[in-house]
C-alpha cells in the first residue's frame, strides 16, 4: 500500500512538472504591476493615426530591415530610415519591423507623441545586454523589443 501510495505521489508530482503551464506575454494592466523584462512595452504610439518609425543607425554596420512582408533593404552606418506604417485596433493588425546585422544590435527608444513617430536608436551590443532583432507594434500601439 505504501508503494503504491508512493509511486502515486512521484508519477503525480512529474505529471506536474512536465505539464504546459500559461505564460503571458502582455503586460498587466493592474497598477504598480510593472515587472521588469523584455515583454514589457517600451513605449506606446496612437493607432488611429499614422505612425512613422525611424531608424537611425549608429551601430557602425550596414543593418538590414524591412517591414514585414515587404523586401529587405540595407540601411547604411550612419543613416536614417523612415517605415510608414498604418494600423487599426483590430486584434491581430501589428507591425514587425525586422533589423539585423553581422553583430548582434540592440534599440533604444524615443517616442514624440505630438506626430506619432518612434525613433530607434540602432547601436551594437555589447555581451551584457540582450539583443533586439525587431521593432513590434500591436494592435494597441504598445512598441516592442524582440
Amino acid at each position: 500500500m505504501k508503494l503504491k501510495t508512493l509511486t502515486a505521489a512521484v508519477l503525480l508530482a512529474s505529471i506536474s512538472l512536465v505539464s504546459a503551464t500559461t505564460v503571458m506575454s502582455q503586460p498587466n494592466r493592474n497598477a504598480n504591476s510593472r515587472a521588469p523584462g523584455f515583454w514589457q512595452p517600451k513605449t506606446q504610439v496612437n493607432v488611429n493615426r499614422p505612425i512613422a518609425v525611424i531608424l537611425m543607425n549608429e551601430s557602425g554596420l550596414p543593418v538590414t530591415y524591412s517591414l514585414t512582408p515587404n523586401p529587405d533593404r540595407v540601411l547604411a552606418p550612419g543613416s536614417t530610415a523612415q517605415v510608414n506604417v498604418r494600423l487599426s485596433n483590430q486584434a491581430r493588425d501589428i507591425a514587425s519591423i525586422n533589423a539585423y546585422a553581422a553583430k548582434e544590435l540592440v534599440y533604444d527608444y524615443n517616442v514624440n507623441s505630438t506626430n506619432n513617430v518612434v525613433m530607434v536608436r540602432i547601436r551594437q551590443s555589447d555581451s551584457t545586454f540582450r539583443a533586439d532583432k525587431a521593432v513590434y507594434i500591436d494592435e494597441e500601439g504598445r512598441v516592442y523589443s524582440f
